[in-house]
């Protein structure tokens, strides 16, 4: 099974969150916007540079007839893959034209507190789904079965047993748990035996490159408080520095033991009109977690939840908040449109 790679575009997840709020208002009212477009926008705020220059010169000075060897088009490529892995744009037209979706929006608007529900999305990045191709093939929910890792690992966790276990494993079923578990449990006491079997897991990856994958995680970790920057002499009989379960991150940790992981394929045998309904529910389940006051919405999460009455039975769902599925990051462009229609008629209903 290939490596589980995350782009390598930024480690700061307050500067990823602010970039796309850069992005946001200046394109707002752009349809299938560009890397190109990006990057100007980019350049005109003095956000990015290219080979020491800022401005028209850094444009001039990363451009290059091969567009795989433009430093700044490169950049925003590795922006636009993560934003796509957190559901805040889509594809357009083609595989470098994008636009902002729903949830993108919420997160654009400088006006809302949206920590909560970044790490809400955070959650809700999940390989594969239909909005994000991958060429690793790994079937993951990668930072919940993080977190669920570190709690097995005695609360801590190191950068490259990151790699052997969370970025390595082919599913995240209780199988590979397990195994990923005791990957890590026979390496620790020996720092070679680490080493060798990182060399193992990544293969022809350099080890260096195979280290960048694990930037965005640790940003992640750090953003969100779920975990601790800790030096550790004890485990490896070297100092190292590891990454402790945060009291929040507990806290996370027990609360998605009880969350049902709903995965879009699982959907597939549903209705359209029921997809809508349970998209609807999980999308304001999202925002209500993370802050928005829908207490006036109770006769809406009703009627969503009378009308996908099924779908929650058939998962043993019995309150909305066990939901943990993001449509905005899993559900087709079909189900999407559908979920969108019908929250408009819900909203001319006065619901």
């Amino acid at each position: 099974m290939a490596i589980l790679r995350f782009s390598n575009a930024v480690s700061e997840i307050s500067k990823l969150v602010s970039t796309f709020q850069t992005l946001h208002s200046a394109m707002k009212d752009k349809t299938n916007f560009s890397h190109d477009d990006s990057r100007d926008v980019l350049i005109a705020m003095g956000l990015v540079s290219s080979s020491g220059a800022v401005g028209e010169e850094a444009r001039r000075r990363s451009t290059r007839e091969d567009r795989t060897r433009d430093p700044l088009f490169n950049q925003l490529k590795m922006y636009s893959e993560l934003f796509r892995m957190l559901g805040w744009i889509h594809p357009g037209t083609d595989r470098t034209h994008f636009n902002f979706s729903v949830l993108g929006k919420y997160i654009g608007n400088p006006e809302n507190d949206v920590n909560h529900l970044v790490e809400e999305c955070i959650l809700g990045i999940v390989f594969p789904n239909p909005n994000f191709d991958t060429v690793s093939g790994n079937s993951i929910r990668p930072f919940p079965f993080l977190l669920k890792t570190m709690e097995a690992s005695n609360g801590i966790i190191f950068r490259d047993e990151i790699i052997i276990s969370v970025l390595s494993v082919s599913d995240d079923n209780d199988e590979e748990f397990t195994n990923s578990i005791s990957k890590i449990e026979q390496v620790r006491g020996s720092y070679p035996r680490l080493m060798t079997t990182l060399s193992q897991t990544i293969g022809r990856i350099q080890i260096n490159t195979a280290r960048n994958y694990t930037r965005i995680p640790l940003g992640i970790l750090r953003y969100a408080n779920w975990a601790e920057q800790v030096s550790n002499r004890t485990i490896y009989k070297k100092m190292l520095i590891g990454y402790k379960l945060s009291q929040k991150g507990q806290i996370l940790v027990a609360e998605l033991a009880n969350r049902v992981d709903i995965r879009n394929p699982e959907l597939s045998k549903y209705s359209i009109e029921k997809r809508a309904n349970f998209n609807l529910l999980a999308h304001l389940t999202m925002l209500e977690r993370s802050g928005w006051d829908l207490v006036s919405y109770q006769n809406l999460f009703n009627r969503l939840s009378e009308n996908c009455a099924s779908i929650l039975e058939d998962f043993e769902i019995t309150n909305r908040q066990q939901i943990l599925y993001s449509p905005y990051q899993q559900s087709t462009s079909e189900e999407l449109l559908a979920m969108e229609e019908l929250d408009a008629k819900y909203e001319a209903e006065g619901l």
